[in-house]
């Protein structure tokens, strides 16, 4: 997986160009990922961990449905929080944990 990641020193994603293959990803999840990185340009340092591990965790759901590919959606989130200043050990771990939760099934209360 770390073959995929290039280290950059801007601390910006905004305009990035996304590693996504299109087709591999639903025009949905395509947006999505696009809006997901959008938001995470516009944290504010010292929730940057937190926006990436929610980011994950939305666009895992994404995953787990089949609208993205977890490798490239893996290898975009760690690439974006790099750009924002988190290290590389800091994102892939908190982009492991928050797309494990979003891909895990959800089961129903009833009650």
């Amino acid at each position: 997986m770390l073959e995929f990641v290039r280290p950059q020193r801007e601390l910006s994603v905004a305009g990035q160009d996304l590693p996504i293959d299109p087709s591999r990803a639903t025009a949905y999840g395509h947006a999505a990922i696009r809006r997901a990185l959008d938001r995470l340009s516009q944290a504010e340092n010292g929730t940057r961990n937190d926006h990436l591990n929610r980011s994950a965790f939305a666009l895992g759901q994404l995953v787990a449905s089949g609208a993205l590919d977890e490798l490239e959606t893996v290898t975009a989130l760690i690439e974006a929080g790099q750009n924002l200043g988190l290290g590389l050990r800091e994102c892939e771990r908190t982009v492991a944990s928050g797309l494990r939760g979003g891909m895990e099934p959800r089961g129903l209360s009833i009650g």
